[in-house]
């Protein structure tokens, strides 16, 4: 993982300025979310894309520098927006894992069961784009095997 320049310094002032509230309970949490927030203004001055939301129940080694904009959601993650200090709430992270929440009955489902459900799921386009491939290559096997046999056939003749 390649160095952070992020002044420990930094750090700690912006610790004093987040809020304590859920997903920010804990010292850890933040720690890692006023370490995001030093970080994004560093990125910005660098006009570089700047993290939006972060995985606070992690710690700070599993904050990718690559990784803007979305973490691997979790079951059991702690996902606070960076701008807002605010938790997603489980529906937000059904949205961003696509799916359409209009179709989606979530039932006598609780709050927990349902981010429980976001941080099991792929996203939906990942598992569409994996069917195609894997459809593409059942019907390529398919096709070679009649094109042989077809072949074959013609030869016999």
């Amino acid at each position: 993982m390649a160095k952070r320049k992020v002044s420990p310094a930094a750090v700690a002032i912006e610790m004093t300025h987040v809020p304590k509230r859920r997903g920010l309970s804990t010292p850890r949490a933040r720690h890692v979310f006023a370490f995001i927030k030093v970080l994004n203004k560093i990125r910005k001055k660098k006009g570089m894309p700047t993290f939006q939301v972060v995985n606070t129940s992690q710690s700070i080694d599993r904050c990718s520098p690559k990784a803007v904009g979305l973490p691997t959601l979790t079951p059991g993650g702690q996902f606070v927006m960076v701008d807002t200090a605010r938790v997603l709430t489980p529906a937000e992270c059904l949205l961003l894992m696509g799916f359409p929440l209009k179709t989606v009955d979530l039932g006598a489902n609780s709050d927990r069961e349902v981010a429980h459900l976001a941080g099991n799921a792929m996203h939906v386009k990942a598992i569409a784009a994996a069917l195609a491939i894997a459809l593409t290559l059942v019907n390529k096997q398919k096709f070679k095997r009649e094109t042989k046999h077809a072949t074959k056939k013609s030869k016999l003749r």
